[in-house]
């Protein structure tokens, strides 16, 4: 429950600093950020234990609608 919880505060945090800084900057540019950050993060954090295996996938083309996706609706 505390991670449920967790996670529901940080998406709100989260929310909350998009709107704020999408009112001075353009979306794509606080979206690209955003994304890189995480890129990043979840990069330092997974590729330690999981070595390049975290870039293996057996459905790519999933990937790639997922991707395609997420681009186009950020940036509508």
């Amino acid at each position: 429950m505390a991670l449920l919880a967790g996670a529901l505060l940080l998406f709100a945090c989260l929310d909350a600093t998009v709107k704020h800084l999408t009112a001075e900057y353009p979306v794509p540019l606080v979206a690209s950020v955003r994304y890189a950050v995480q890129l990043l993060l979840m990069t330092a954090l997974l590729a330690p234990s999981r070595g390049l295996t975290m870039l293996v996938t057996q459905r790519p083309w999933l990937v790639a609608a997922r991707s395609l996706t997420l681009v186009l609706l950020t940036l509508q």
